[in-house]
């Protein structure tokens, strides 16, 4: 099982999406683009994204690369220099949607630890049975995971 097909489909959703942004939205304030952005495109691309939260470097670029198309249409900014590729990005002052994926991962530990969410724990994590300095008595032991598609939450969450 891998993530690549899932990645794909929302790609190429997010990809019409800015498309028809693009036709409608071409002569519009910065201002109006940008709220196109948040409402229409980012959706697409963090749905359940702390379940899914792609970690193979090609599938990270391919999600990148509709940020930085969308960015680059808000600011106007189609210079084809590499350090041009990002500074639409910082000049929007938009938070990378990797930093949204790990903020939406320890959103969604948080809700599991603390019943908000209808995910049994124990299903995936374990207490430390022991403390010591290194480990407090909230400190969780990722389960090891036998199918790709749960390796990558729990792990990546329990280690930040």
């Amino acid at each position: 099982m891998s993530w690549t097909p899932h990645v794909n489909k929302i790609t190429s959703k997010a990809s019409q999406s800015l498309g028809f942004v693009k036709r409608n939205l071409k002569w519009a304030r910065q201002d109006t683009k940008v709220a196109a952005y948040n409402t229409l495109l980012r959706p697409i691309l963090e749905n359940c994204s702390a379940a899914w939260n792609p970690y193979q470097q090609k599938d990270i670029f391919k999600i990148l690369a509709i940020q930085k198309c969308a960015a680059r249409f808000a600011a106007k900014d189609y210079n084809k220099t590499p350090e041009s590729m990002t500074k639409p990005l910082r000049n929007l002052q938009w938070t990378s949607l990797e930093k949204r994926r790990e903020i939406n991962r320890m959103t969604l530990f948080y809700k599991i630890v603390n019943p908000h969410a209808a995910i049994g724990i124990n299903n995936y994590l374990e207490l430390y049975t022991r403390q010591s300095r290194e480990y407090h008595n909230q400190a969780y032991r990722p389960l090891t995971p036998t199918a790709d598609m749960y390796k990558y939450f729990s792990p990546r969450t329990v280690i930040m």
